[in-house]
């Protein structure tokens, strides 16, 4: 058990430190905040969606998996 929680904590902190490393990076590259660059590089890892009404981050990041709110098909 606490063999299976160590191999869980390490992921995780390889999976953060991935995140915030293309967070970084995707905030210098397209003028954003961490905080946008961190929702928008999450999408993208784990292969979903971001719906947004921030259009002005929908232009900068220019990807398919950022989308407009008022296109969510509920």
């Amino acid at each position: 058990m606490l063999y299976l929680l160590s191999s869980y904590l390490k992921l995780l902190a390889q999976l953060l430190a991935e995140l915030a490393i293309k967070s970084v990076e995707l905030a210098m590259r397209k003028g954003l905040t961490i905080y946008d660059a961190s929702y928008a590089t999450l999408a993208d890892l784990i292969g979903t969606e971001l719906y947004t009404a921030d259009e002005k981050l929908i232009r900068k990041v220019r990807s398919d998996r950022v989308k407009h709110i008022a296109d969510l098909e509920l």
